[in-house]
């Protein structure tokens, strides 16, 4: 087939055409300086959105963990009169009757008997036998909860144990504490360490725990305060422990084992 030099050019420019219109319709589609001024823009937008939504989450949480605070301590205001003794017989007598005769007859209480103003027995927790239960002692003011408590050393290889009455909160604190206190009380020597509530106090300084960061102390990381006053890791010595979850009742024995009498 001949073609005339005019029908060639026509066929040349169709197929130019037809080659040239998808690249003119990608520089289309491309984005301009504008589009991507635009896109760098909103990115900054959601970031920003994104740490300010981050900063109300991570507020959110420390309303949330210094409410639950204030309500574990209301609630062990409300128990600051209680006592849990362990290790008596119950069995077909009267609860109340029980704590009576132990407070006098193995606390040695003659006259001003604490006044017990209720007992009962905690059934399932941490008893010895079925009929040793520990019982749960609600006194008449912190006078005689005190007053218990200073005749602690009768109760050496009695196997009766006396604790305070924390809820589990304070208790799995405690139980951390105490560990790190037996691991500074094996390494040293002449040091006042002692829990008290939640609080670990060596000292004049004050430690606490905290289930997700672990030991702290006001100038942050308790572990690192304790290693520049004793020289001792502590963190890697209760590490080699790993502590497994423990009832009240063995948690306070153990401890009263440790300290000679009852734990406060």
């Amino acid at each position: 087939m001949n073609f005339t030099m005019e029908e060639l050019m026509v066929q040349m420019g169709a197929l130019m055409d037809r080659k040239i219109d998808p690249i003119n319709t990608q520089i289309r589609n491309l984005a301009t300086k504008e589009d991507i001024q635009q896109i760098q823009r909103e990115n900054n937008m959601l970031r920003e959105e994104n740490e300010q939504m981050r900063m109300e989450i991570i507020a959110l949480r420390k309303e949330a963990k210094a409410r639950d605070y204030k309500i574990v301590l209301m609630e062990n205001e409300s128990r600051k009169n209680n006592i849990i003794i362990g290790g008596l017989m119950t069995e077909g007598r009267n609860t109340k009757n029980v704590v009576t005769e132990f407070l006098v007859d193995t606390l040695g209480f003659e006259r001003e008997t604490p006044v017990v103003v209720s007992a009962r027995v905690l059934k399932g927790r941490g008893a010895l036998n079925a009929n040793s239960s520990p019982i749960l002692v609600t006194l008449l003011g912190q006078d005689d909860k005190e007053a218990i408590f200073q005749r602690g050393g009768a109760l050496r290889n009695t196997g009766f144990w006396i604790s305070s009455d924390y809820t589990f909160e304070i208790r799995e604190k405690r139980r951390q504490l105490q560990i790190i206190r037996k691991i500074l009380q094996r390494s040293t020597q002449g040091l006042n360490i002692k829990v008290s509530f939640d609080k670990l106090r060596i000292g004049r300084e004050e430690f606490s725990w905290d289930q997700e960061r672990g030991l702290l102390h006001r100038q942050g990381c308790g572990y690192t305060k304790i290693r520049e006053m004793c020289g001792i890791d502590v963190e890697g010595e209760r590490r080699k422990l790993e502590p497994q979850p423990e009832t009240i009742e063995s948690t306070e024995r153990r401890q009263q084992e440790e300290a000679g009498g009852p734990t406060i």
